[in-house]
């Protein structure tokens, strides 16, 4: 069982510390038995589509989700994991994750009591963390990640107060649009004999379609893709 401390120097010399292999890649053992991250080319075609079109073609977790499924794409369940099918709790924390830029988190999680509960605990993500240098391959290069951070915390943005007198819409960030994935927003238009209310950010949705093997799908979510570049 490794200590806290033996994880923590394994992450500063760029060594996976984790167990079960993120999406991507594969966990290969060494002559010595120890695990080192190997690049899964089709997985990882996979997660440079996903990168690209959330930060560079404005699809939200929730579409990009909807849109792999309809491809017909499915992964293999890890750990904790509970679906083949992509979900968009698992494509935040996909894009949340450095490892895809060649890095290795330390504390990225931490193990808390949970209040009025006695031996209790719960895992909380972390706002500050460590990153080193990875010794894995890059899937994802930095220009794409810093893009995917900066619509990450674009997303998370609390929204605005509503100033006094100004009429109050009590679903503001509790709908989400099934498209685009965004949290929607309503803007009322005052005319001389309506009041209309409208959400902001759609997107037509891309067409589905299934595939019967690995390479065919990703072959299909690369060409579609770059439709939509």
């Amino acid at each position: 069982m490794q200590t806290m401390a033996g994880r923590e120097q394994k992450a500063r010399e760029g060594k996976w510390n984790g167990g079960q292999a993120p999406f991507g890649y594969r966990l290969v053992k060494d002559e010595k038995g120890k695990g080192h991250l190997q690049v899964d080319e089709d997985e990882a075609e996979i997660v440079r589509i996903i990168f690209r079109e959330y930060a560079r073609n404005g699809k939200g977790v929730m579409a990009l989700a909807a849109w792999l499924n309809s491809q017909g794409c499915r992964k293999e369940v890890r750990g904790n994991g509970k679906y083949e099918h992509f979900v968009p709790g698992f494509l935040k924390n996909m894009l949340r994750n450095p490892v895809y830029a060649g890095k290795i988190a330390f504390g990225r999680r931490r193990t808390t009591p949970v209040k009025g509960k006695r031996n209790e605990y719960h895992v909380v993500r972390q706002s500050d963390y460590d990153v080193y240098d990875g010794e894995h391959e890059v899937i994802i290069d930095e220009e794409t990640w810093e893009a995917a951070q900066e619509r990450l915390a674009e997303d998370s943005r609390p929204f605005p107060e509503a100033k006094p007198g100004e009429h109050v819409h009590l679903l503001t960030g509790m709908l989400v649009c099934p498209v685009c994935g965004w949290n929607v927003i309503a803007n009322v238009s005052r005319g001389k004999k309506k009041r209309t209310v409208r959400a902001a950010r759609t997107r037509s949705p891309t067409p589905a379609s299934t595939a019967r093997s690995s390479s065919g799908r990703v072959a299909r979510l690369r060409a579609s893709s770059s439709r939509n570049t």
